[in-house]
């Protein structure tokens, strides 16, 4: 407890906020400088690296969704020590490791229920007890207790770091799931927020079935390219209830992920894997336009970032759905670049429980009350 008291009254943290999304692509480790609270924090990225999961472990935290009880037990600690084994190898390449104060965990999410409750595991004790300071983890329950959805909680961020009063803006995640944010230039305007459906999840399930496994992502949409959209595949695909739903909602690869691929491919038995990216990218495409269309305020400005942000074959693709409107992928701050974005945002997360400030927003995820986010796990 001792050591929790001393960090809460340190006016400057090094923190470490890491970040495993829905994609199962690996897991993204974001080292920060923060200084300050709320609207007037400031916050410098000091390194940052993506370490790809094993296949086996991948694996594992796919077959996690119908799996049992015992899977998921195991899960929880497999996942605690390649994430501590992972944070001990960055902190030692970065000559931070005896300067940590905290870490910002979100966890690898298992399944999420909108509004009911939502599973994150890789063991936060087992963090805990290897580097030797506390983490802070499980955000979402925090804001679901509260009687909130639990996603999407990225808005906080992107309200502290790109309100405008000269333009609205929509900041569009592209990560497993889609997300986006909006920036009214009325500073008294509510942030508006939602999970806008699939996108580099259903991306990657195509690859992984197109290439029977060998691929685990469409470099440069190079496989997309070579594609043909298929109308009838396409129409499927936009009739999902989701996208009708109205704010605040929030998805998963509960709704998402590989079943849902598998069974898109099952009513098309015919389609070949570049097809089936191709209308999976315009898929993607088409949906967040219409999420704009029918959800949001006129706007002036879309900002991308996440691992979709990096497909030139999908940055394309959303340019043309919303052409009246300029897009273009994230600029790098000095806080964070398009890749390290939710990373920071979890270590802005575990800054801002030190402080014990609220981090929810109320207006995005429907809590009853403001909570600052997240357990707090302290090593011996």
């Amino acid at each position: 407890m001792d050591r929790w008291v001393a960090l809460v009254q340190k006016p400057v943290r090094i923190v470490l906020g890491l970040m495993s999304g829905t994609s199962l692509d690996g897991l993204d480790l974001g080292l920060y400088q923060i200084r300050g609270a709320g609207l007037g924090v400031q916050m410098t990225e000091l390194a940052f690296s993506t370490l790809p999961y094993p296949k086996e472990l991948r694996q594992s935290i796919a077959k996690s969704l119908e799996g049992s009880v015992a899977d998921l037990c195991r899960l929880n600690l497999d996942l605690g020590w390649f994430y501590a084994h992972a944070c001990q190898d960055f902190l030692a390449q970065t000559g931070y490791r005896d300067r940590l104060d905290l870490v910002g965990h979100h966890g690898q999410t298992i399944y999420h229920i909108h509004g009911h409750s939502s599973l994150q595991t890789g063991e936060a004790a087992v963090l805990a007890q290897v580097l030797g300071v506390p983490v802070v983890s499980d955000f979402r329950l925090s804001d679901i207790a509260a009687g909130g959805s639990g996603a999407p909680l990225v808005p906080y961020l992107d309200r502290v770091f790109f309100s405008d009063p000269k333009e609205s803006r929509a900041l569009q995640n592209l990560g497993g799931i889609g997300n986006v944010t909006y920036l009214s230039k009325d500073p008294q305007a509510p942030v508006l927020a939602f999970d806008t459906g699939p996108a580099n999840g259903v991306l990657n399930e195509a690859v992984r079935w197109a290439t029977l496994g060998k691929e685990e992502f469409d470099l440069d949409g190079k496989l997309a390219a070579q594609g043909q959209v298929l109308k009838p595949l396409l129409q499927e695909f936009l009739g999902h209830p989701y996208f009708a739903r109205t704010p605040p909602k929030s998805t998963g690869r509960e709704d998402f992920g590989r079943p849902y691929v598998q069974s898109l491919i099952g009513r098309f038995p015919q389609v070949t894997g570049p097809n089936l990216l191709a209308t999976l990218v315009e898929g993607v495409a088409q949906s967040l336009a219409r999420a704009y269309r029918d959800f949001l305020p006129p706007l002036d400005r879309v900002y991308l970032s996440g691992g979709g942000a990096s497909n030139p074959q999908l940055v394309q693709r959303i340019q043309t759905a919303l052409a009246s409107t300029k897009v273009e992928v994230l600029p790098k701050i000095a806080a964070f670049s398009s890749d390290s974005k939710e990373a920071a945002a979890f270590a802005l997360f575990a800054h801002e429980r030190a402080n014990g400030n609220p981090t929810n927003l109320r207006e995005v995820t429907g809590a009853k009350r403001l909570v600052s986010m997240g357990k707090i796990t302290l090593p011996d």
